[in-house]
């Protein structure tokens, strides 16, 4: 199972056309994953941080190690369970 996090940092223009997001709503549609990844942060990349683990992209390298992320856009839909009572 996929593990998503919420961004703390917004995207650039680039990132926002390669995800091919017309409205960007960080809080609905786009949301970082785990790319396996566990290095010292060069900049633009997205890393994982925080008390409340968030994505937040690196401005300049960083010489700590962080979990490298990934940034995707996701489609969230909404399941009826039936049971049998």
């Amino acid at each position: 199972m996929t593990t998503f996090y919420e961004l703390g940092d917004e995207l650039n223009l680039k990132e926002a056309i390669e995800l091919e997001t017309a409205c960007y709503n960080p809080k609905r549609e786009i949301k970082a994953i785990l790319t396996g990844d566990y290095r010292n942060p060069r900049e633009g990349d997205w890393y994982l941080s925080g008390s409340i683990p968030t994505a937040y992209k690196a401005v300049r390298d960083i010489s700590v190690p962080y979990h490298i992320l990934k940034i995707v856009k996701t489609k969230t839909k909404k399941i009826t369970i039936t049971e049998i009572a």
